[in-house]
Order: C-alpha cells, then structure tokens, then sequence
C-alpha cells in the first residue's frame, strides 16, 4: 500500500495541519510541495502586520493557513482550491477566521503589498492574472512567485518582464524556484481574454476564458465525442459533467431541443465560459442549469437520462484518477434507471474496468489509436 502523506506542516517552529480536498482517509498526496514551502520560506517573516497581501493560484490554503494572522485577499478559479483553503483555515485558526475570497474573473479593488504566487499549469492563464494584476499593484508592491524547477519556463519570466517588469529567479531548492519581479509597468491593460474561435460544422461560436482547457482550438477528446455523438430517446435530462466550455452540452442542446440541460464544473472559468458560449448561442436559459460544484455533489439523484463526460486525469500539477473515478460515482446515483453515461478518454486510462465494476457493464461505443468512447448503462 502507498505511503500515506503527512499533514504537518512546519515553518520557524510552528505548525499547521494541512489537508487535501476532498478529504480521504488514506491520501498519498500532500497539501503543499516544495514551491509552498520556498516561498513561505522567504517571506513569513517579512511581511508587516498591517501591509496587505494577494495570493494567488493557493492549491489547497497552504499560504493562506499560513499567512492568515494578515489581510489576505486569495483568488483561485477552483471551487476544490476554495473549499480545501476555508477548511485548512478554520482548523487551525477557529470558524471566526476571516477569509477574503475571489473568483478568477471578479479582483478585489483595491492595490497590495505583497502578491504571492503559485505558478498555474496554463500559460494562458498566467497571462489573464498578469493582466488583471496590473491595477493591483503600487510602486512598491513586492511580487514573488514560486513554482517547481520543471514549471518555471523561460517564457514565463518574458511574460513577467513584459507585463509586470524587471525579473529574476533564485536559486532552485529542493526543486523548487522563486521568481521575483518588480512593480514597474502600472498602467491598466486590458486582457486578451476570452479568446474566440468557431465551428462551422456544428454552427457554434466558442468563447473560452483564459483557465479553461485548450481556450484556442477545441481539444481532440471532445472533438471525438462530437463526431460520435449518442442518439438516445426519451431524454429529458442531460449532464455535461466537467463541463469546460460546455461544448458537449451545447451540442446536446441542438440536437435534443425539448431536453433540459445541466452543466457541472469545479472551474470557475469554465462554468463562465459554457454560460458566455449559451448566450452567444443563443440557446434558451430556460432549459439551462450551471452549477459550479465539486462533481455532482448537487445534482439530484436519479434525475438524468444521458450523462456526458470528459474526465481530467489531473488534480493541479499531479496525475490522479479519484476525480475520474468520483465522477463516475456520481453519475451512476445521479441517473435513472435506463440512463447512460458517455466517456471520452485517452485509451490507456482504463476507465472500462471502473465503469464495469460501478454499472456491472459498459462497452466500447468508439474508438481510434488514441481515444475511447465507452457507454455504461444503469440497469437497476
């Protein structure tokens, strides 16, 4: 069995306990890294009590744990992020712990002196947050940054030195690295975001914010499952669980025009994006429900006949199949007897032998040399 992972974690001799979200009981993964550790390394003993401080991109509330004894603003597109950041906070400081929360597309206004940043996986991302940070800033604003060696690129200290100012980098430790940058490009500038492209083939515009999977082209899973899509009757209800910019739901709004539609998504961005892409689309809001949630812990049992699904295999930086797996969990309660799930995934997942011991069958609808569509039915 996997070593479980330590939840303790120590800085200038106090500790936190640290935990993932969702919580389980044999969890192999840390609440922080290495990338945590480094820039907590270099700034908690800096920061004054009445300076003010952003943090952004905090995986599960390890800065905010923290740094809580400050006024901290925290941002993060990921209800998981959120959820694990409040109960990493109230553990350990009290349910009276204040938090100041934002979602990615809704900034505090309001200029600090300190901005920590983990790193995101996008590129695209990181550029939107660079954008709307600019407004943030005053000429003595410190900005640091911290990200694993193999994360922090070359084309990530140009896009700082281009849209924040001067940067540089320490040196990597345990490796991890810290990149530091200097206020000095003030003026507001607009973002690029969301970007835009179209598919003439299904009479779609597609808007996707700059956190959303493949925001420039449209990913080749989902294009897969567009070219193979479900014929089903009797379909009154459809999910397009994990959702991103709700292409598969959209889809499904054409072609099943008296069904109602739900849109599940733990990122913000993405549950923005399928409501922008609705509007420009103009599909009835009627029909319409967007929840931005863990999974479906919101839907209603035994309320869907058709559930599409393209699942991530990874949880931040780490590859991990529980979201996958919760995903498929939850489908099968949330559908009704009769009901379909549909999953995209790249061939070497395995996802067949999850769905046949969770439905007690599944089938291979399509296929190529690098994805599967599989089916399960529920039966009972």
């Amino acid at each position: 069995m996997p070593q479980v992972a330590e939840t303790q974690f120590s800085l200038h001799d106090k500790s936190w306990s640290l935990k993932r979200f969702p919580f389980r009981k044999h969890e192999t993964l840390r609440a922080w890294d290495a990338a945590d550790e480094l820039l907590l390394q270099e700034v908690a003993g800096s920061i004054k009590q009445n300076e003010t401080v952003l943090i952004l991109n905090d995986g599960f509330g390890a800065l905010a744990t923290v740094l809580a004894d400050h006024n901290v603003h925290w941002i993060n597109d990921s209800f998981i992020s959120e959820q694990a950041c409040r109960q990493n906070v109230q553990e350990n400081h009290g349910v009276e712990a204040t938090l100041n929360c934002h979602n990615s597309l809704s900034w505090p206004d309001i200029t600090f002196d300190w901005v920590l940043i983990k790193l995101p996986k996008s590129h695209a991302q990181l550029e939107d947050q660079l954008y709307r940070l600019k407004s943030c800033l005053h000429s003595e604003s410190k900005i640091v940054a911290s990200a694993m060696t193999k994360n922090l690129h070359r084309q990530t200290i140009k896009l700082f030195e281009k849209l924040i100012g001067e940067s540089h980098t320490s040196l990597a430790k345990k490796k991890a690295r810290l990149l530091f940058a200097k206020a000095e490009h003030l003026t507001p500038a607009a973002s690029p975001y969301p970007k835009h492209y179209s598919l003439s083939e299904y009479q779609l515009d597609v808007f996707n914010h700059a956190a959303v999977f493949s925001q420039q082209k449209l990913d080749i899973g989902t294009a897969f499952l567009l070219e193979h899509f479900p014929e089903k009757e009797d379909c009154e209800t459809i999910i397009d669980l994990g959702c991103g910019n709700g292409l598969l739901g959209l889809r499904a709004a054409q072609l099943y025009p008296e069904a109602k539609l739900e849109f599940y998504d733990e990122s913000h961005s993405a549950i923005a994006s399928a409501q922008l892409n609705a509007e420009k689309n103009q599909l009835s809001n009627e029909r319409l429900r967007f929840v931005h949630g863990d999974c479906l812990e919101q839907a209603t049992p035994n309320s869907a006949d058709l559930i599409l699904n393209n699942p991530p295999f990874h949880q931040q930086h780490s590859i991990s199949s529980h979201i996958a797996k919760q995903m498929f969990r939850q489908s099968w309660k949330t559908l009704r007897k009769g009901g379909e799930l549909w999953v995209v995934a790249n061939r070497h997942l395995g996802y067949h032998k999850d769905l046949q011991a969770l439905f007690g069958n599944q089938k291979v609808a399509h296929s190529n040399s690098k994805f599967v569509i599989l089916k399960a039915r529920k039966n009972r």
